[in-house]
């Protein structure tokens, strides 16, 4: 089995740097090609990502689409999106599915945003699950006072059922869900389909990847979330030593248990809950 990887890349070149030597360790038993589309403003992320893909024949970078100018920026507690920043990306990533479809044979596209550190053997791991899509579940805190958060929800723009079914994404299991992204293998059938990151018309939903999941529940796919490999999310530059900790600890999900989505992650989750209610 072939899989083809591809990253939108615009982020610090500390967390890219770690990204990459994440990314090409992550799978290892399938013949992996790794693709980028450099939409950097740091001259220093532009020369990593360049000296990288000269280093070897399986790293590449996509040509130039036809894109406007975006006002996406990240800073030191949130990522500011807008509309063009979306429809941008979505941009993007559907040129990776028709630069996919028309060149490569490979059987699966694996995205996974630039901020994300691929444990070893995840991608490996998810191939097995023989899922047409499928998530590997990370934890975001969007600010720096909020509770941990899933790349993952039941429905909606970004709603859930439930406490618990927060709280099962915690544990190794596979999950039924109505939304997911950022670090998804997708089945190349899915994509031969027509399932892409387009805006549906007549929806007014923000956000590329809730409307690539409409699409995808419309032409009959399920959409899993898989909750026992979890990938580090560097959302914020904060966070670089407790990737590097993560790393040295052995790249576990139980690292995340400890540290993120333990105990009093899910009292204050359940009080949270009950004080909206």
């Amino acid at each position: 089995m072939s899989i083809v990887t591809f990253t939108p890349v615009r982020v610090e070149p500390e967390i890219l740097q770690r990204h990459l030597d994440h990314l090409t360790a992550a799978a290892t038993d399938h013949e992996v090609e790794h693709w980028f589309y450099d939409d950097n403003d740091d001259p220093r992320s532009i020369e990593i990502l360049a000296e990288a893909v000269s280093s070897t024949s399986e790293l590449r970078i996509l040509p130039k689409a036809d894109l406007g100018a975006t006002d996406y920026r990240r800073d030191g507690e949130t990522h500011q999106w807008s509309d063009v920043a979306v429809s941008r990306i979505a941009q993007i990533k559907n040129h990776a599915i028709a630069t996919f479809l028309e060149t490569s044979t490979a059987g699966h596209l694996f995205l996974v945003d630039a901020d994300v550190l691929v444990p070893r053997k995840a991608v490996d791991h998810l191939a097995s699950l023989e899922m047409p899509i499928v998530s590997a579940v990370y934890w975001t805190q969007f600010t720096p006072d909020a509770l941990f958060m899933p790349n993952v929800w039941d429905r909606d723009k970004y709603s859930f059922d439930s406490i618990e079914s927060i709280l099962r994404l915690a544990l190794p299991g596979h999950h039924a869900v109505g939304g997911l992204g950022a670090c998804t293998l997708i089945e190349r059938r899915v994509l031969e389909a027509g399932v892409d990151f387009s805006p549906v018309p007549n929806l007014r939903i923000w956000g590329e990847d809730r409307h690539f999941c409409i699409r995808a529940a419309c032409a009959g796919f399920s959409l899993t979330a898989d909750s026992c490999v979890t990938p580090f999310h560097i959302y914020r530059q904060d966070l670089l030593d407790q990737a590097d900790a993560w790393v040295g600890a052995g790249q576990t999900p139980d690292w995340f248990r400890r540290h993120w989505v333990n105990k009093q992650w899910e009292r204050s989750l359940r009080s949270l809950a009950s004080n909206a209610a």
